[in-house]
Parts: C-alpha cells; structure tokens; sequence
C-alpha cells in the first residue's frame, strides 16, 4: 500500500501559492492489533505470547530508561535527558523547575523503510458544509418538497455562514440554472439552519446548495444529494 496524501493551503505561509501535505486514510493499530498481525503472520506464536513478550520488551526500555540507560534498536534510539536551567553548580534537580523528558530518534530499519516508501497523490476533500437532510416543517416531508411559504430546517455540520456576505448563505437553484439566495435565515448554527421558503417559489426542480468560507478565504460548497421538488 502506497503512503496516500492530500494538499491542503498552508496556513502557516499566508502569502504565496503554497500547499502543504496530509496523509490520508491513516490506520491506527494497538499493541494487541499488532499482535494479531504477527500471529497471522507466523501461525507458531498465539497472540497472548506475543502480546506477552512485547510487554515485556516495553518493561525493560522503559526500566533501562529510568535508570538512565539508552536503548538502541533498529527500529529506534530511545534516552532521557534533563531540561531546565539550574542556578549555579550546587543546585539540585526541583520538579518545579526541572523535567525529565524522554526523547526517540528513527533507527536504521526505520530511515530505511522511509526511503522506500511511495507516496500516491489523492483528491483533498477540503472541509465543506455537508447537508444530512433538509425538512419541510409544513408536511414533515424530508429531502423531497418544499412548500412556498412555509419554514424549512436544514440538519448538517459545517453550515454556519456569514449571514452579511451575499456569496454564503442558503441557495435554491433551478433547472435553468438560476441561483436563488433565501433570507432571512431565523437560526444560523454549525449543526442546523431554520429558514422561510419564499412565498412566490415557482414550481419546479430545486438543488439546495449551502455555501460558507468556514472562516478561511475562499467559499466553500456543500450540496444535498437528491433534488428538491415544489
């Protein structure tokens, strides 16, 4: 398997085109997850003996440390050190302005594996306002009708929006293609929107878009997956 990545804007550098990258679909394994790796893989050792020994590999690094020891292993160097400043050549460790901090650095088998890894590009999927559903308050319908007229309540995340900024907001766009922004908006929050349908909606085929810059720079669009019917 690839290391898969997305580009995102860089935050940190606010002027230039810069991007930087995210891994995506990151698994996340526990020790007893990697134990049943290994026992899938070598079918001599169940997963308590392995489990077992790693627990015991992980008491000793860390005894060895404490005393303090250095580890080194192809995976890893592990050491503790000390931080803080002391005042002069007779003071003594204090908690209160000393820490003892462990610290790893990548080994051999570890530097190795970087270098023969291969990244795969995939599509970013930058965060958006996503629509769960929208509701007709007048019929209880969901995701299907609009009443001209009547108050609908949209369910999501990621919908709050700029209520003073006439490109974000709540849009109805017909089979022409036409944008029609709906205002007033009486709740405006990340999760759910409550809004009027207005009353001279023409009949027809609605897409429901919701549009937010989600406090960056650039209007991002979320859209329901089924069309609207008035």
């Amino acid at each position: 398997m690839p290391l898969t990545y997305g580009l995102y804007p860089n935050k940190m550098l606010k002027k230039g085109n810069s991007y930087r990258a995210l891994i995506k679909g990151r698994n996340k394994y526990s020790l007893d997850a990697i134990a049943e790796l290994i026992s899938r893989r070598n079918p001599g050792f169940t997963k308590p003996e392995i489990k077992g020994i790693l627990d015991l590999f992980m008491e000793e690094v860390s005894d060895i440390l404490k005393e303090g020891g250095s580890v080194t292993t192809p995976l890893f160097k592990a050491q503790c050190s000390i931080a803080g400043s002391f005042d002069g050549a007779d003071d003594y460790f204090s908690s209160n302005r000393h820490q003892v901090r462990a610290s790893l650095k990548p080994g051999t088998m570890l530097r190795e594996m970087a270098s023969q890894v291969r990244p795969k590009k995939t599509k970013s999927n930058l965060p958006r306002p996503h629509i769960n559903q929208i509701t007709d308050m007048s019929t209880g319908e969901v995701n299907s009708s609009l009443t001209p007229g009547g108050p609908v309540v949209i369910n999501g995340s990621r919908l709050q929006f700029d209520p003073d900024d006439p490109d974000q907001g709540v849009f109805l766009v017909n089979e022409a293609q036409k944008y029609l922004r709906i205002t007033p908006v009486f709740q405006n929050s990340f999760s759910s929107l409550m809004l009027m349908i207005p009353a001279d909606l023409q009949t027809g085929t609605y897409r429901l878009l919701v549009k937010s810059d989600l406090n960056t720079q650039t209007i991002r669009t979320g859209e329901l997956d089924r069309q609207l019917v008035v």
